[in-house]
């Protein structure tokens, strides 16, 4: 089973969830969040949003206290981008 660790930078208290854009010289996505960075809020957010965006249960395995995260995604790379891109 092929995976995917996806760098993303969030940005909290923003009228939408979404992947907002793809920094092209490191590869790294913006995240808007909809809540404060407040007793782990964001992270939930963003697991619960991400899991339901790609159909598969995300996990954030590095940067919990930081807006820079890396999320382990269970699908190819470029079954990611696909979904991303859209």
């Amino acid at each position: 089973m092929s995976k995917t660790l996806l760098g993303i930078w969030v940005h909290t208290r923003k009228p939408f969830f979404g992947f907002v854009k793809k920094d092209d010289w490191t590869g790294t996505w913006h995240v808007h969040v909809t809540v404060a960075p407040h007793r782990h809020q964001a992270n939930m957010e963003i697991q619960k949003e991400c899991t339901r965006l790609f159909g598969a249960s995300v996990k954030i395995v590095k940067g919990h206290s930081s807006s820079k995260k890396v999320l382990d995604i269970p699908l190819a790379r470029e079954k990611v981008e696909q979904i991303l891109e859209q």
